[in-house]
């Protein structure tokens, strides 16, 4: 049965702006304070500017806190100065595509960070318009993407399962049916001519969906 619902977490996605925003407020407070009293780096950040997690108040207040450093915060500082989670809670490491440094940068996730960061990514895809009945090839090689799809109940191909050679992944498209294809611009262009020089036109593929994510630095 088609699932018709417009929104992934309704309560959320519908909530008023009051009442978002005084939910905003209340989360940053507790972040706040669990930087200031768990992070020896966010305590140094607060105590130079002055602030105190007390006086956190609304979301509003969010200017007030510190901008860190690439370089001198992160980059030149251990692992250890930020984290407010033991080590071995530490379930994964994502990171970014890159920072001004050059460097990816490791983004440590605890179980939690996990589930919320899934839940996510299966509201974003939900919100431009994949659903259950959807199959869908993730070739970014994001693993908490194809995390996200799973969550929504759509069914995904993994990137495996193509050998990770463009012209493979172009044939299991065409086979598994393939109605939701994501991937960066300049690849997703790349598969349009591969596919053309294959003689194959991709809109005589099943596609109804053609995602497009940030392209790696």
């Amino acid at each position: 049965m088609e699932d018709k619902r417009k929104y992934w977490d309704p309560e959320k996605e519908t909530m008023p702006l009051d009442k978002l925003q005084e939910l905003q407020g209340k989360r940053l407070q507790v972040l706040a304070t669990l930087a200031y009293e768990k992070t020896s780096l966010y305590r140094r950040k607060f105590d130079e500017a002055g602030i105190k997690p007390s006086d956190i108040k609304t979301v509003e207040d969010i200017r007030s806190l510190p901008l860190t450093d690439d370089v001198e915060d992160i980059r030149n500082r251990p692992l250890s100065d930020r984290l407010t989670i033991l080590p071995r809670e530490i379930e994964r490491f994502n990171s970014t595509s890159g920072t001004t440094t050059g460097m990816p940068e490791p983004i440590p996730f605890n179980k939690k960070d996990t589930d919320t960061l899934i839940d996510a990514e299966a509201q974003g895809r939900w919100t431009v318009g994949v659903r259950p009945n959807d199959t869908a090839q993730i070739l970014t090689n994001y693993d908490i993407s194809e995390m996200g799809y799973d969550r929504l109940g759509a069914t995904f191909l993994l990137l495996s399962a193509g050998r990770f050679m463009l012209d493979k992944q172009i044939m299991i498209n065409k086979t598994a049916g393939v109605t939701v294809l994501e991937h960066f611009p300049s690849q997703l262009k790349r598969f349009a001519s591969q596919a053309q020089e294959m003689g194959i036109n991709v809109n005589d593929l099943p596609l109804r969906m053609i995602i497009g994510v940030g392209e790696p630095l």
